[in-house]
């Protein structure tokens, strides 16, 4: 069995999440569509590590092979909840997204006792709404023409988990991922 983990973003993932959060798969799918400055992602990179509110991981699926990056921000202690975002490398093979979010949900809910996760899916973005709703995640709000891209306006869906809907459907994540 192949054993797959998150670890905490460090510096030796600098240059690779920069280059995925820049390759086209990966933008054009992001409320940031353009592509990211090397200086401005050392701005970044540095500070989310430093920021109590924010934790990066990057996803594993056996030993060096990273398949993505998961992320809970604007982390609320008081009422255990954060905002997740989450994507697969670009050259990650079919079925990471699910690896990496079932990883996350374990994280979150499991590890760090959280009760309610949510997150905010460009309407456009099939694939993401599939992902969520497979792991239960509940439409929680539509937000009409909300996220102007430069372009045109486009709408967002707004999903989240709480805590006992996770724990209702984890034995059959566990046995899918041999967890």
């Amino acid at each position: 069995m192949i054993k797959s983990y998150l670890l905490e973003l460090n510096d030796v993932h600098r240059e690779m999440i920069f280059d995925w959060r820049n390759h086209e798969s990966i933008r054009k799918v992001m409320f940031n569509s353009n592509p990211i400055p090397f200086a401005t992602h050392i701005k970044w990179f540095d500070a989310v590590k430093k920021d109590d509110k924010k934790k990066f991981f990057v996803a594993y699926y056996g030993e060096n092979n990273p398949i993505g990056l998961c992320s809970f921000v604007d982390i609320d202690e008081n009422s255990k909840k954060a905002y997740y975002g989450m994507y697969a490398s670009p050259i990650a093979f079919k079925g990471s997204g699910a690896i990496i979010q079932f990883l996350a949900l374990e994280k979150f809910f499991i590890e760090f006792e959280f009760n309610k996760i949510y997150c905010d899916v460009l309407s456009f973005n099939i694939d993401a709404m599939k992902l969520h709703k497979k792991f239960n995640f509940k439409e929680e709000g539509f937000f009409r023409e909300d996220f102007f891209n430069g372009h045109k306006y486009i709408d967002v869906i707004r999903f989240s988990l709480l805590k006992k809907e996770w724990l209702r459907s984890r034995d059959k994540f566990l046995k899918i991922f041999n967890a």
